[in-house]
């Protein structure tokens, strides 16, 4: 019965895919057997000229696909540093409170129609700010249409960074707001950027909200025709402009042209593709590169680093367990031919984003203090001053103090004794644990 059960889900899903798959490829070849013809009919040429007057015979929509561009730009220039903002106060500084509060009105705000959006950007750009129909008040609009969709992704590209990674970095001393820019936002700006290429989409085929607030003026296209490039660029911005979304409407509503309105979508589509291809393969470019991705700041330990830092007096750990939570610990399975332990989370093998190794460490540093967490276990404040904890290496572990220096207020690390610690030769793992959890060595 149960291989049944699977065997009809695999098929449910299998169906429910390709009536997907199909459903696009019969918009496309829709909008393509009908918008294509009347490409050719028109002529390139007329078609992708600069003036719109059908009663000259003059169908030309560079300044409708010039509008669309501008106004995408716009709202991603505007929104997107806004949404990224906001996302990093909401995961990482936002007191608990304000955040139960916050929290279900961004989810809200993703849930309001288009229309309601331009009807706000109407009353508030246009009437009371005076902007009237105008490039810059359609842009504003969009970006606040999209706050939401921005916001939420890079909220969940946050979220998904190990939390080792900020922990190692307060550990060695830095604050908070270095911690987030620095170590936690580049291994998350994958989402972020999965997150922008969404909002594009959904705002170049965006119509409501700018019939309310951009207008559908057609002549909006200002370069060389003054001949100050600059006077040019921006005087659209306070002009009422038309996008190729807003043309496919006007000319459906109208009735008169009908053919056109179909061209008009072939190029929107050609136009969504390729702004999606071009960013897929941006972000694949960025990745290679090391520029976008999981990557990290590294911070130097303030510790001298020898050829055999193994504590000999220490007790066997070959298997070290630190617990977090009810829910969360951190395995470290010492492997004694490379001599570096291997690092386990939820129970299976913690994987580095670069290469997709398991990753290994030669140290292991155990920092007991208080920290309080969240309800969805996802935020935590750590104040870092002084504490005790342990220090692994080479299959062994000893107890250590620890407490905040005068340099940049990195931390520094002591036997019980009093010595100043001394690590092995290689990469060191931070963890910060709560007190009131104990640290099993094996």
């Amino acid at each position: 019965m149960a291989k049944f059960k699977e065997t009809a889900m695999h098929y449910v899903f299998l169906l429910t895919a390709c009536v997907s798959i199909a459903a696009v490829a019969v918009i496309c070849v829709y909008l393509l057997a009908n918008g294509i013809p009347t490409i050719a009919e028109i002529g390139l040429g007329n078609f992708f000229g600069l003036t719109w007057k059908p009663s000259q015979n003059l169908y030309g929509i560079v300044p409708f696909i010039v509008g669309s561009i501008y106004v995408t730009a716009g709202a991603i220039i505007v929104g997107v540093p806004v949404g990224i903002l906001c996302a990093v106060f909401l995961a990482r500084f936002c007191p608990r409170r304000l955040y139960q509060v916050l929290n279900p009105a961004v989810r809200l705000m993703a849930g309001i129609p288009s229309i309601v959006y331009g009807l706000f950007g109407m009353m508030l750009f246009n009437i009371a700010f005076g902007w009237s129909y105008s490039m810059l008040a359609g842009i504003c609009t969009l970006a606040i249409m999209i706050l939401p969709l921005i916001l939420r992704t890079t909220e969940e590209a946050l979220i998904s960074v190990p939390d080792s990674y900020r922990e190692g970095s307060l550990a060695l001393g830095a604050g908070k707001l270095r911690t987030v820019m620095k170590v936690v936002l580049p291994p998350a700006s994958g989402g972020i950027f999965a997150g922008i290429i969404l909002a594009i989409g959904r705002i170049v085929g965006e119509s409501a909200a700018l019939i309310f607030t951009s207008g559908s003026g057609k002549d909006n296209l200002m370069l060389g025709k003054t001949g100050n490039f600059f006077a040019d660029l921006f005087a659209p911005l306070f002009q009422s402009t038309r996008t190729l979304s807003v043309h496919m409407y006007n000319l459906m509503s109208e009735g008169l042209h009908m053919e056109e309105a179909q061209a008009t979508a072939v190029v929107l589509l050609v136009l969504v593709i390729a702004i999606n291809a071009g960013s897929a393969h941006l972000a694949k470019k960025l990745t290679a590169n090391g520029l976008l991705g999981p990557h990290s700041e590294g911070y130097e330990y303030e510790m001298s680093f020898t050829e055999d830092g193994t504590p000999q007096d220490g007790q066997t750990a070959n298997t070290i367990t630190v617990t977090y939570s009810n829910y969360k610990n951190t395995v470290f399975q010492y492997n004694q031919d490379k001599q570096v332990y291997l690092v386990e989370q939820y129970d299976s093998p913690f994987i580095d984003g670069n290469d997709g190794s398991q990753i290994s460490t030669t140290n292991v540093l155990v920092l007991q203090t208080d920290y309080s967490t969240m309800d969805d276990g996802y935020y935590s404040d750590v104040s870092l001053t002084s504490g005790t904890g342990y220090f692994a290496c080479g299959g062994k572990m000893i107890p250590i103090n620890w407490e905040k220096g005068d340099h940049y207020n990195q931390l520094r690390y002591y036997t019980q004794d009093g010595k100043p610690l001394t690590l092995g030769v290689g990469k060191s793992f931070v963890c910060i644990a709560p007190t009131s959890r104990d640290v099993v060595a094996e």
